[in-house]
């Protein structure tokens, strides 16, 4: 074999493993394992639930906080709010 096809067979190869380690380092999101999935959760329309910003809005629309972690509240329509945490 000529240096030419040495070459060519090395690029090939790392490229193979770039693309092999790049698509292992991705991690898939981290959801509760008692947390409803999507077919579970009711499809309300938005209109029925009240417009709910925060934590205490959502646990006060009568949520009920997530078994594994107290400080977050999923309402109906699937939103995840978290204790002490403020998005604008």
């Amino acid at each position: 074999m000529n240096s030419n096809t040495w070459i060519a067979i090395i690029l090939a190869v790392a490229v193979a493993a770039g693309v092999f380690f790049w698509s292992q380092s991705r991690e898939p999101p981290i959801v509760p394992a008692d947390a409803p999935s999507q077919s579970q959760v009711p499809q309300d329309s938005e209109e029925d639930e009240p417009a709910i910003t925060n934590y205490d809005e959502c646990i006060a629309a009568g949520n009920s906080p997530l078994p594994d972690a107290p400080d977050k509240c999923l309402t109906r329509s699937g939103y995840i709010f978290i204790q002490g945490v403020i998005e604008e």
